[in-house]
């Protein structure tokens, strides 16, 4: 625009010399100096302006700029450079510019920027810097240089953004793509890397691997009765307890729930010796899962079932060595929980069978296939059938038979566990009503139902007791609940609550397997129980080992001195009927009087004395 102007000047001056006389060109001239001199103001005025609004922008820009010298030394900073770095402007200039370098490039690094600046004119990249408080920091960095009139290099600038935040950004993001948000553990997609890793590295190196499934044993009870933020408490102090238990160079991850995965990693080539290293990490981690958890004022206690495979002997193929490991840990419940299992061939053959079961559970309530026995429990002094305990059988389609022992393990790990003991216990009740209506109720003075833990824990269970049982019109007292003494291990407040609930209904309250697990005798003087069952793994041998026959006889004496009754399991001998007789137990069950029978079948049984 002023170029055109100017132009345009200096024609008018070429006209008027050549069509002006000698004696008109003063006026002329004087009139042209006049607009050269406005036009020479004018130019001044726009340039102050273009240097104010280069100097406000400089200032202003949220960027941080760096003006240096062609020896590198810097001669301007603008205020974004003095808050992003911490350094003052006479802090920077008259400094070589590598004053602000970090430690985390070398040498090379800054030479091949030199380098590019040379042959491209520009530089951009990111860069790690120092603040002047000595933290580190990520910039987005952009280098320019500036000729002059001569083209000769006459300065660098370099424009420059803190990327902190947005490294942050990125790490949060990878954070969450990879590690699990409760624990902090990897989860499942960097498991799998480590383990592809460890795969190949083992094939590589002709060693073995090792991966521990591991589930917690009845965690759901204590996430469904304290509710789950104690739960997600829970997890996160097991997860603290088990990493004290890996390597660095093993991997601990939680695939979700309350599964973990124990990854080993660099094992011992010789079979037997990998097999070693895992057995002690697996006993490592149950001895100190035993130990009780506090949370939020709760006493917790958990145990373990985990399963392991050896890999590249057992799969080569990560898909498959989950599945092993979750066969594995499978059988490790079916054998009492609280265990480790490796994976076995035989595991192949039953984990199919699992999944069959599993899926004809459903299929089998929906064509009632299921039907109660009944086990009478004969009170020792009279010889006579006091009571009964109500126990499922399936009469499944193409495997016959099964007994509880076939089924219920595998139906505590699907979503037809409520609906099969909620039927339970009301066939049980409508079995009640019609032995009141062949009047022989003072034969039986009440039938014994096992609840399963999870159904015990639910917040409406008491309600529909006594719904059955109104439904089916009986007395109350007629009907005995039984749970395991692994309840009074979990959340005692629920269970102390739901207990009082049912005694003021009116129903009977049972412990079962009692001594098998970890309750207090203050806890048992706490809640209101009419019954102890004695554990089966005490009545087997107590009549030839002296420390299971001094157990149950302290557990007779406790009993009786707490006023409840005990009675005792699987008792199969002559020899051990007569010790329980001696030592003053009210009642006992087991093959030596009856296996369980049909209900019509039990008629049969009321005149069997001893």
């Amino acid at each position: 625009m002023m170029s055109k102007r100017l132009s345009s000047l200096r024609q008018r001056v070429e006209q008027i010399l050549k069509a002006s006389s000698l004696a008109n060109i003063p006026n002329n001239a004087e009139q042209l100096l006049h607009e050269l001199d406005a036009y020479q103001t004018e130019l001044e005025l726009q340039n102050e302006a273009q240097q104010r609004l280069a100097t406000s922008v400089f200032e202003n820009s949220p960027n941080g700029i760096m003006v240096l010298d062609k020896n590198h030394t810097i001669i301007s900073v603008n205020s974004a450079f003095e808050n992003i770095t911490g350094y003052s402007q006479q802090d920077a200039i008259g400094k070589k510019s590598n004053f602000l370098q970090s430690d985390r490039h070398n040498a090379d690094f800054y030479q091949e920027i030199w380098q590019q600046l040379a042959k491209n004119k520009s530089w951009e990249g990111e860069i790690w810097n120092r603040r002047k408080s000595g933290q580190i920091y990520p910039e987005c960095l952009s280098i320019a240089i500036i000729h002059n009139n001569e083209q000769k290099e006459a300065q660098y600038v370099g424009i420059f953004t803190d990327i902190t935040a947005q490294k942050e950004a990125e790490a949060n993001i990878h954070h969450m793509a990879f590690f699990d948000t409760l624990t902090e553990l990897p989860n499942r997609a960097l498991l799998y890397d480590r383990l592809q890793q460890s795969l190949v590295q083992a094939e590589r190196n002709a060693s073995f691997g090792a991966l521990m499934m591991l589930d917690l044993d009845r965690f759901k009870i204590i996430n469904d009765s304290l509710g789950h933020h104690v739960g997600d408490q829970f997890l996160q102090a097991v997860a603290q307890r088990l990493l004290r238990l890996v390597r660095e160079e093993d991997t601990l991850s939680r695939l979700g729930g309350d599964e973990f995965i124990v990854l080993l990693t660099e094992l011992k080539k010789n079979k037997n010796e990998a097999i070693q290293q895992a057995t002690i990490v697996a006993k490592k981690i149950l001895e100190e899962l035993d130990n009780p958890f506090n949370i939020n004022d709760h006493k917790l206690q958990i145990s373990a079932s985990i399963g392991i495979v050896l890999y590249p002997n057992d799969a080569t193929a990560i898909s498959e060595i989950i599945k092993l490991a979750d066969d594995a840990m499978y059988k490790a419940k079916e054998h009492g929980r609280n265990n480790f299992q490796f994976f076995t061939a035989e595991m192949q053959y039953e984990a199919s069978q699992r999944i069959a079961i599993q899926r004809d559970l459903k299929k089998g309530l929906e064509k009632e296939e299921f039907i109660l026995f009944f086990q009478p429990q004969i009170a020792l002094t009279t010889g006579h059938i006091q009571s009964v305990e109500a126990l499922l059988r399936w009469h499944h389609p193409t495997r016959g038979l099964l007994t509880p022992e076939e089924f219920i393990p595998i139906t505590e790990e699907s979503d037809t566990l409520y609906p099969l003991f909620a039927w339970q216990l009301k066939q049980a009740c409508r079995q009640i009503h019609i032995w009141n209506k062949l009047k022989i109720q003072n034969a039986i003075q009440f039938v014994t139902v096992n609840i399963s833990d999870h159904q015990f824990i639910q917040n409406n269970f008491v309600a529909e007791v006594a719904v059955v049982i109104k439904n089916a019109n009986i007395m109350p007292s007629q009907l005995q609940i039984e749970i395991t003494e692994k309840m009074l291990t979990g959340n005692i407040n629920k269970t102390k609550e739901t207990l009082n609930a049912l005694k003021t209904l009116g129903v009977r309250i049972a412990i079962a397997q009692f001594g098998s697990d970890y309750s207090s005798f203050l806890t048992l003087k706490q809640i209101p129980v009419d019954t102890l069952k004695i554990d089966h793994s005490f009545i087997h041998d107590m009549t030839s080992q002296i420390k299971d026959a001094s157990i149950v006889k302290a557990i007779i004496v406790l009993a009786h001195d707490l006023g409840m009754s005990v009675i005792a399991e699987a008792v199969e001998t002559q020899q051990q009927f007569d010790f329980l007789k001696q030592h003053f137990c009210d009642a006992y069950q087991g093959r030596y009087h009856s296996m369980p029978v049909p209900a019509e079948e039990l008629s049969q049984l009321f005149k069997l004395r001893h």
